[in-house]
């Protein structure tokens, strides 16, 4: 096995990326703890006062457009947090994960836990991440009024590319999500 080094171009890729990271990391961390806390609750009271009737069989006849459309609108107040400083992605995050949390809660009662996994995690574990990155694109503005109130620029070109960065491949997720639930989640709900 040898180590080879990567070349000029794919250095430049790995230097965007950390560096999107160090500056963007903070209001990802924030987006994923809202996020967490939000499914908790979500499944807490769920499995509290569900009644068990969440997975929509209606649902496996959407095509993957239908799913990335409606994920995209259900994803707009976290993408246009940077205009409301943030309100609307921390709103967006906590009443998302929180209808996602007390449907899998309700769902407890009725199907085997295995069951729900097996139906969410195709296409869960890719949809997660983009919702959490348009949460933390949303909070990225109280940082720049920080910045701005204490004698620095309000909007570099660095921060909107960081915003469209965080946008794009959020939109890749949901996209990637969409096509997985419209046909592997699908097929599996359907067995």
């Amino acid at each position: 096995m040898s180590l080879k080094i990567p070349t000029r171009r794919q250095q430049r890729a790995i230097d965007v990326s950390l560096g999107l990271w160090r500056r963007t990391r903070w209001a990802i961390g924030v987006a994923l703890a809202v996020h967490v806390v939000g499914l908790i609750c979500g499944i807490a009271v769920g499995v509290g006062y569900g009644s068990g009737a969440v997975f929509d069989a209606s649902a496996q006849s959407r095509s993957a457009w239908e799913f990335f459309t409606h994920n995209l609108a259900a994803a707009l107040p976290s993408y246009l947090g940077f205009v409301t400083l943030g309100l609307s992605a921390f709103g967006s995050l906590l009443v998302q994960s929180f209808l996602i949390g007390s449907s899998v809660g309700a769902a407890t009662h009725t199907l085997p836990l295995g069951r729900i996994v097996l139906s969410l995690a195709p296409h869960g574990l890719i949809e997660m991440p983009g919702v959490v990155l348009a949460g933390g694109a949303g909070l990225l503005a109280p940082s720049w009024v920080v910045r701005h109130f204490r004698g620095g620029a309000l909007l570099t070109f660095s921060d909107l590319c960081d915003l469209l960065m965080l946008f794009v491949v959020s939109v890749v997720l949901t996209g990637i999500a969409a096509m997985l639930e419209a046909n592997v989640t699908a097929a599996l709900i359907a067995r």
